[in-house]
């Protein structure tokens, strides 16, 4: 399971953020089937974050958050060896 950690927008849900990515991935995509579910969500200082897990079996596809992510100009980072390292420069374990 890929684990992704994307900006908030100020006041944005999960849901709000989820559909944003689905309207980019139907826009920038030929892929006819992609799935992900909500994780927990983090605060690091001032930046929320929200989480999308994405199934290992999507294979280089996981990586269209950070595709996403960049195009819309927000922090991200992929959780790896329990450390989420962001696109800022900072990084958090999510367990704490």
């Amino acid at each position: 399971m890929a684990v992704w950690y994307i900006e908030a927008h100020p006041h944005e849900t999960w849901k709000q953020a989820s559909r944003s990515f689905w309207t980019w991935f139907q826009q920038n995509t030929a892929l006819q089937n992609y799935g992900f579910s909500e994780g927990d969500a983090h605060a690091l200082g001032s930046v929320n974050l929200h989480c999308f897990c994405v199934p290992d079996h999507h294979g280089a596809a996981v990586g269209l958050f950070e595709d996403w992510a960049k195009e819309q100009g927000r922090v991200f980072g992929r959780l790896d060896d329990s450390v989420v390292r962001l696109s800022s420069g900072d990084s958090f374990s999510p367990s704490s």
